[in-house]
């Protein structure tokens, strides 16, 4: 463990979280003067590989408290830029992290990922951290609840509709970039394939497949020409509803109306799955001119749907049992 810690500004890394193409994600704290004065008198022991110093037994506990997780307001999610010897185009890849710090920074806004720190220089920074996880962790905890999980994706919804707004394109929307708050609120995370608007130049070459392929719309997955349509976004915010809803963890391109697939068939006894079909068919569509064109108009339509929902027979029974 020792080994692998490294300073960044204020931070020390304490254990990586994950890693893609870009860079890798660490588990970082914000260290205090005394944390920091504490942490140089330990490590010079620790790389001699000292078992002992004096007026402590052990080293390596004496590190361990000094990294133990206990203010979460201390704590963020570190990314640090692959460097260029191991990037496959450096030049694209701090870019794309340039964009991403920038649109981090642009849009502060509830349901989107909040930046805590940057050295956009040296290519890192630091995002909120979320002791919950992601979404994906999480696959039963909405399933069948319709009226719940319309509630709990809509901030994040609401934020896609702003970054459209500004022009931009998240691009890899999925239940692995969402995180959930220790309020239990969902949050998105991870721009680092946001696309800046029409009148930016493109990363990738025409036709280029960009998105995770699992999630991306239908009609992206051969590439595509052009602009990159907000639709994109909405197409994959549908998606995460249907997983959000289904509990199942993959739906085959827009194919949602499959029986296999069918949330109508998946819940017979559920009489709103098929007003969500009618929301899906607007938004997970095999088309791009097809349904809705940005996540503003997906949210009117989810806005109508929540409002002529009852609450679900649990909160029926919550509400009887408060009465």
């Amino acid at each position: 463990m020792a080994a692998n810690v490294e300073q960044f500004g204020e931070w020390r890394t304490m254990r990586e979280l994950g890693t893609g193409g870009q860079g890798t994600v660490y588990l970082a704290r914000r260290l205090s003067r005394e944390d920091s004065a504490e942490l140089n008198r330990v490590l010079p022991y620790i790389s001699k590989g000292r078992t002992r110093m004096p007026g402590d037994p052990s080293p390596v506990d004496a590190l361990l408290d000094i990294l133990a997780i206990g203010n979460r307001v201390a704590y963020g999610a570190l990314k640090v830029l692959h460097p260029p010897e191991l990037a496959k185009n450096a030049k694209t890849s701090r870019e794309r992290f340039r964009r991403e710090i920038e649109t981090l920074r642009l849009l502060r806004y509830p349901g989107l990922v909040e930046v805590l720190d940057v050295d956009e220089e040296l290519g890192w920074f630091v995002m909120a951290f979320y002791s919950n996880g992601k979404l994906t962790q999480h696959r039963d905890k909405y399933t069948g609840e319709t009226l719940a999980a319309l509630r709990a994706l809509r901030p994040i919804v609401e934020a896609v509709a702003q970054l459209h707004k500004q022009g931009f394109v998240h691009r890899d929307i999925k239940p692995d970039n969402i995180f959930i708050a220790a309020d239990e609120a969902l949050v998105l995370g991870d721009f680092g394939l946001i696309h800046p608007g029409e009148d930016a130049p493109r990363l990738t070459g025409t036709y280029e497949n960009v998105g995770s392929w699992e999630w991306m719309p239908t009609w992206a997955q051969g590439g595509y020409d052009g602009d990159v349509p907000k639709s994109f976004d909405v197409f994959t915010l549908g998606k995460v509803l249907w997983w959000m809803i289904s509990g199942k963890t993959f739906l085959r391109f827009h194919y949602f109306r499959d029986p296999e697939f069918d949330l109508e068939q998946l819940f017979p006894g559920s009489p709103e799955m098929r007003n969500v079909n009618a929301l899906l068919d607007k938004a997970v569509c095999e088309r791009r001119e097809q349904g809705f064109q940005d996540a503003e108009e997906l949210l009117g339509e989810m806005d109508v749907l929540v409002g002529s929902l009852r609450p679900s027979s649990r909160s029926d029974v919550d509400a009887c049992a408060l009465a």
